[in-house]
């Protein structure tokens, strides 16, 4: 199945709200997926299986912990998508006009849903890195201060789909890098996607669109079925939102 862009955003767009989010958490975790999917990585079949456990997901969290340039936030066990821009947040103020900066987010599902934002606040700040593990393999993502970034995979099991679509709990760490990101790539096996990558994946999907998964597509819709208004005679001969309010 072939879409657009903005065909991705308003289709998740709707997910999330009749999943509870807010207006604006909304439209940022649209962006979320639309960004992941115009790159190649997975972003809607993520979000299919986090909608599974959305209940409660934008009910307040704990405060974080802070310690000098060093924190901590508990996302409880609720999906990254739900609290990422609130994760930045709290980085950004961590950061501050200082050069190092550490965000521990603990018990937090579908971390790569970090990656977007984290290439935001890297573009707004200096470069961050994401770093967490799916079993025996390390995930680190780096984001630079241009709006590029590379993923690295290292140890066990390096195909970026079965990992970035695993959903159990992790402890994610985001940091602004100390040593050159290339040593990264050292260890055996090892998996890099870099930033021409990512682009050429861009670039192909703004000329020819995006393939999407037709069974994570469909699971994503009934729930964004959920803000549709039913079809009756009356919407069909008037329009959405036709007819007298005062009726």
């Amino acid at each position: 199945m072939q879409v657009s862009q903005n065909e991705i955003y308003r289709l998740a767009q709707r997910a999330l709200e009749a999943s509870g989010a807010g207006y604006g958490i909304d439209r940022d975790g649209a962006q979320v997926v639309a960004w992941l999917e115009a790159r190649g990585l997975p972003g809607l079949a993520m979000l299919a299986d986090a909608l599974d456990v959305m209940a409660d997901a934008f009910a307040p969290l704990a405060p974080p912990q802070r310690d000098g340039t060093a924190g901590t936030l508990d996302l409880d066990g609720r999906p990254a998508i739900a609290w990422a821009g609130a994760a930045m947040d709290c980085f950004a103020l961590l950061l501050g006009d200082g050069r190092q900066a550490a965000l521990t987010l603990r018990r937090c599902r579908w971390p790569s849903f970090l990656l977007p934002s984290a290439v935001q606040q890297a573009a707004r700040s200096k470069p961050l890195k994401l770093n967490w593990r799916v079993g025996a393999t390390q995930i680190i993502c780096i984001a630079g201060g241009d709006g590029a970034c590379r993923i690295v995979l290292e140890g066990g099991d390096v195909e970026p789909g079965r990992l970035f679509l695993d959903g159990a709990p992790a402890d994610v760490m985001l940091e602004t890098p100390t040593r050159n990101a290339r040593a990264t790539a050292r260890a055996t096996p090892v998996r890099v996607i870099d930033a021409a990558t990512l682009d050429a994946a861009l670039q192909l999907s703004l000329s020819a669109g995006i393939t999407v998964d037709d069974a994570a597509w469909q699971r994503v819709a009934a729930v964004a079925a959920r803000v549709l208004v039913p079809a009756t005679s009356d919407s069909r001969a008037r329009g959405a939102g036709g007819g007298d309010a005062n009726e």
